[in-house]
């Protein structure tokens, strides 16, 4: 009677009979096991539950309204940016938006230098702080997007400082996250991980 035994980290997870009826549940395309488990090989970690920390699953289910939330957010700031830069205004300039949006970017780059060179050190060592910090900017960075055409005189401040903002969401953010996503693995990803970081070092080199 053929079996097929998977491991992962020296532990047995699943154990299937290929003769047994068992076996036709799980690969039955009607099935509920079968929907779960397609669910659980496209979105979950490879070995999931065992291969992350306990706390993986809610924090996944929150961190996807969060960005679901955030996607939103983004299309309505990049909308009301547009609209305040002369989108859809036949009197507006080309070059000032141009300007605009240039001048926008190069301040937010300057920023994330800056802020990497100055707190990098102290992002990992109070990862929580840092994460909330990024979150509260992140929201502080759309409402300045959001109000920027109700001020014109104002749009190219509010933008700049949108975008010095955004950066110090950018950086930290990042690294946070690494933290967070080193807490979550357990087991073999352990090891895959720091493989990847690993190569991903040697190749900057």
């Amino acid at each position: 009677m053929p079996k097929y035994t998977e491991y992962y980290d020296e532990k047995m997870f699943n154990t299937i009979d290929s003769t047994s009826s068992e076996c036709n549940i799980v690969t039955g395309q009607g099935s509920i096991t079968y929907w779960k488990s397609l669910f659980r090989d496209i979105f979950m970690p490879r070995g999931y539950p065992q291969s992350v920390s306990a706390d993986y699953l809610n924090y996944q289910i929150w961190d996807t309204i969060q960005a679901f939330a955030s996607s939103m957010n983004s299309a309505l700031a990049t909308e009301a940016i547009l609209r305040g830069a002369g989108v859809g205004d036949k009197t507006a300039s080309a070059m000032v938006a141009a300007v605009a949006w240039l001048l926008k970017d190069g301040i937010g780059m300057i920023t994330r230098i800056l802020f990497a060179w100055l707190y990098s050190p102290y992002l990992d060592a109070d990862c929580k702080y840092w994460r909330l910090i990024a979150d509260c900017f992140n929201d502080l960075a759309f409402c300045l997007d959001l109000i920027a055409p109700i001020f014109p005189s104002l749009f190219m401040l509010i933008i700049c400082l949108s975008s010095m903002v955004r950066a110090v969401v950018g950086v930290a953010g990042s690294a946070t996250r690494t933290t967070v996503v080193n807490h979550q693995i357990r087991g073999w990803l352990i090891n895959k991980h720091r493989l990847v970081f690993d190569r991903w070092t040697y190749s900057e080199k």
